[in-house]
């Protein structure tokens, strides 16, 4: 643990950094500390690994590579909306890839997957997408097709999420589980602020949420690696 003691230093200087950037709405601070988050990660998943990397690694590596993307694009909407659409991509391709490797570790178990098991668990996650949708549906117009199949997506990442449970290490699970539960949140709020009504410290809701849906997934897919 007190060898990594500086790289999580570090890591509490970016993302201190970046929150203080939203509490103060300063620009520089959030192009300074926000591309830093993802480079961090995915660094210390690396140094995780132990050189252990199978399909399963790969899949995560390119979701935060590609979260990395969505969240350096998403920086420079207000120079363009266009940058809005450049993160969507980016972000729905990390989803993707998060799904993938949740399947993989579910196959890797060589268990059918709890929802396979337990299809009905499925329905709270349809009915908050579609309820989301909904609220959103009449504000969307030119995007209500790209957010449908951003946000049909993310509720299909947290499905899989919980498709793991009973088929891999608990604590991974659990980590995951809830990391993929954050990211929804953080997603409904970037939705409803952007398109509905304005969230009181939006900025500072969706970052928090975010950071730590990232960091528990991360976490919780390095706890596969190690209880394997």
């Amino acid at each position: 643990m007190a060898k990594y003691l500086t790289s999580y230093f570090v890591f509490l200087i970016i993302v201190g950094g970046d929150l203080t950037g939203r509490i103060i709405q300063s620009e520089t601070l959030d192009y300074i500390f926000k591309p830093l988050l993802m480079i961090w990660l995915l660094g210390f998943y690396y140094q995780q690994l132990g050189g252990k990397l199978d399909t399963f690694a790969k899949l995560i590596i390119g979701a935060l590579v590609f979260s990395w993307g969505g969240d350096v694009s998403l920086m420079f909407v207000k120079q363009s909306e266009l940058f809005f659409m450049v993160g969507l991509a980016n972000f729905l391709i990390a989803h993707v890839l998060y799904v993938v490797a949740y399947q993989k570790s579910v196959n890797m178990s060589g268990q059918k997957g709890f929802i396979s098991r337990n299809p009905l668990w499925a329905l709270p996650f349809l009915l908050l997408g579609v309820g989301l949708y909904a609220y959103l549906f009449p504000h969307l117009k030119e995007l209500a097709v790209p957010v449908l199949i951003y946000a049909s997506t993310i509720v299909l990442m947290a499905v899989f999420a919980l498709n793991r449970k009973g088929c891999t290490h608990p604590i991974s699970f659990q980590w995951v589980f809830y990391g993929a539960l954050l990211f929804v949140v953080s997603d409904a709020v970037i939705a409803i602020n952007k398109f509905v009504v304005p969230v009181p410290q939006a900025g500072l809701v969706i970052m928090i949420t975010y950071i730590a849906a990232q960091c528990l997934i991360v976490k919780g897919c390095i706890a596969q690696v190690h209880h394997n």
